[in-house]
């Protein structure tokens, strides 16, 4: 037998976004980091959702379908792990070259990755 197999190559970023019942502060969170435009296409989002309550799974379920051309991952957790082991089973799931982690409640420049790659370019020894 023949089998075909594609090789992705691994994103040069994850963005990682621990989460925790905070769906009204976690749409300018998503909104900052989907503004970056393009340079996402490089970038995979992971999104562990700490067995939230509130609206959390809904609205990152909306998000997911709306972007289908971005990698993003979801987890949604039945048991919730606290913040430190969040964090930790981001980073377990992260495939980036490098890693960058922003809180459900923080927003980013809407030049951030830009500036970041750029960064990242010219000092390759970072």
């Amino acid at each position: 037998a023949t089998y075909n197999f594609v090789v992705m190559a691994a994103p040069r970023l994850s963005i990682l976004i621990p989460t925790y019942n905070r769906a009204d502060l976690l749409a300018e969170t998503l909104g900052s980091v989907l503004a970056q435009g393009p340079l996402l296409e490089s970038a995979e989002i992971i999104i562990s959702n700490d067995a939230s309550k509130d609206g959390t799974a809904d609205q990152l379920d909306r998000l997911v379908k709306d972007h289908p051309h971005l990698k993003i991952l979801v987890h949604n957790h039945q048991k919730n792990l606290g913040g430190p082991g969040n964090w930790t089973f981001l980073l377990t799931q992260a495939q980036g070259e490098f890693v960058f982690l922003i809180s459900d409640d923080d927003t980013i420049a809407p030049d951030f990755l830009k500036n970041y790659f750029s960064v990242l370019d010219q000092y390759p020894q970072v």
